[in-house]
């Protein structure tokens, strides 16, 4: 599948951060690993609820009535914490993201796992757009903004310039624990920008390297909730380059 523009962040160098579509053979494998893995939670809660009906046969009832919605629960939790992916989508190293690149929060992953009921498990409503338009998506992501892609390439891409890390700024390690459960919310294509901008600040004239890092600081600053204390250290976007790696390590 052809790789597709997403913009995240205006630069004075006009950066494009392009990503490859995960295909639609991807994500049919992942929601069979999904579904089988969802099966076997229902059948395994299934098996306990029986078992407690021999002790209380209302409240086992009860408890049966629920088994079905893990196949709800299940993919709304994980893509909600696990930055876009389930068990089956990191398997096939696939994940969830919003059209502008960043990681989806809870009404996305809420909202495309309601509308999963509709697209796949019912008539397969929406399977339709994920075969007919260019972005492979289906009604549940048309509607709540968002796109499934390919993480393989990207992590290869955003090697490009590591090793040329400013090594100016060095990182307190204190920092860096306490920036890790924000970084954990980044997306790929945020992380990329970081080392993009942390190896090629360098060579900006100190007036717009001032103000293009002050961007940077404002943007994560706001975008993460990091309060203002600690976006503004010296060494806080490297701190933030350097929690996202060892996060994703």
């Amino acid at each position: 599948m052809e790789i597709r523009a997403l913009h995240l962040l205006d630069t004075a160098e006009q950066t494009t951060i392009e990503v490859e579509l995960a295909g639609i053979s991807s994500r049919i494998l992942a929601a069979i690993l999904d579904f089988l893995i969802m099966s076997l939670l229902s059948v395994f809660l299934a098996a306990g609820i029986v078992i407690l009906m021999r002790w209380s046969m209302e409240v086992g009832k009860t408890l049966l009535m629920f088994v079905g919605a893990i196949f709800l629960v299940y993919p709304f939790l994980l893509e909600w914490l696990w930055q876009g992916r389930t068990i089956g989508k990191w398997a096939f190293g696939i994940r969830v993201v919003r059209t502008n690149g960043q990681a989806i929060g809870f009404w996305e992953a809420f909202g495309r796992n309601v509308f999963r009921l509709v697209d796949e498990y019912f008539i397969g409503f929406g399977l339709f757009p994920l075969l007919l338009t260019k972005t492979e998506r289906r009604f549940g992501d048309l509607l709540c903004g968002t796109l499934v892609i390919q993480e393989e390439r990207l992590k290869l891409d955003t090697r490009i310039d590591e090793e040329g890390i400013d090594p100016g700024l060095n990182p307190d390690n204190t920092i860096i624990e306490e920036l890790l459960p924000f970084a954990a919310r980044m997306s790929p294509h945020e992380y990329f920008i970081l080392t993009q901008w942390l190896s090629r600040n360098r060579r900006f004239l100190a007036s717009s390297h001032a103000f293009l890092e002050q961007r940077l600081r404002r943007y994560f600053q706001q975008r993460l909730y990091i309060r203002e204390e600690l976006g503004q250290d010296p060494a806080f976007l490297s701190s933030l380059w350097q929690a996202y790696r060892r996060f994703n390590a």
